[in-house]
């Protein structure tokens, strides 16, 4: 996700217009996400931070059916809402 948010960047250092500039703002944000995550991973090492790491996946894993039906839930609220408007 890094390098292609580079390479974008550099696509749109190229080009004079910014048409890279929304898909780019994208591609950043999402791999902001998963640099944060492995950085929660790489805290796995220490003995403190060991436990509470594995618990929160615990808890996620857990939480799989309640996600799905919440993912369900507000695809019909957005689907209804955007029949609305």
């Amino acid at each position: 996700m890094v390098v292609t948010a580079m390479f974008i960047s550099f696509l749109s250092a190229i080009q004079k217009e910014n048409e890279f500039l929304k898909v780019e703002r994208y591609v950043n944000a999402v791999a902001s996400f998963f640099i944060w995550f492995k950085l929660l991973y790489f805290f796995r090492v220490f003995r403190v931070y060991g436990h509470l790491i594995k618990t929160i996946v615990q808890v996620l894993i857990d939480m799989k059916v309640f996600v799905v039906i919440l993912f369900m839930s507000l695809l019909a609220f957005s689907g209804t809402f955007f029949i609305l408007a």
